[in-house]
């Protein structure tokens, strides 16, 4: 096959950027992130979403319908390591120590955590007219429900 320009979408393991020898060096952050689809009693107001900052991290929260709720929670991971899906416990703690508002977690339908990585593929290579197009958005699943 031949053609005057190649565009590489084929994501994080990509075979043309692989091909081509340019270099994709990832790195993850020092913060991850938990998410939970809730059932919470005495939850705020359904009609808005909710941020809330603490010294514990953050914490948004996303009503879908009725009394449920999709929380995305800041923690820490130390090494890179994605962390384990929480309970419905630790839910509960996270919730209490970031919004304080006597919200109670009645039932946790599916959670996950969620490491982002960031990366940023080499300049050409030896690619010529030929980009690699994976957005950093891709470099890893972003959710894997427990």
């Amino acid at each position: 096959m031949r053609a005057r320009y190649l565009v590489g979408a084929d994501g994080l393991h990509s075979t043309v950027r692989a091909a081509l020898g340019i270099r994709f060096p990832q790195h993850t952050y020092d913060t991850a992130f938990l998410s939970a689809d809730v059932q919470l009693g005495n939850g705020p107001s359904s009609a808005q979403a909710h941020i809330h900052a603490s010294r514990h991290g953050l914490l948004f929260m996303a009503p879908l319908s009725g009394d449920r709720w999709r929380l995305i929670i800041s923690v820490r991971a130390p090494g890179g390591r994605r962390p384990a899906p929480p309970t419905l416990s630790q839910v509960q703690r996270h919730l209490d120590e970031r919004a304080g508002q006597g919200a109670t977690v009645v039932h946790l339908e599916r959670a996950a955590g969620i490491l982002l990585h960031h990366g940023l593929a080499d300049a050409a290579g030896r690619a010529g007219r030929s980009w690699p197009a994976t957005p950093p958005t891709c470099t890893d699943r972003p959710v894997a429900w427990a």
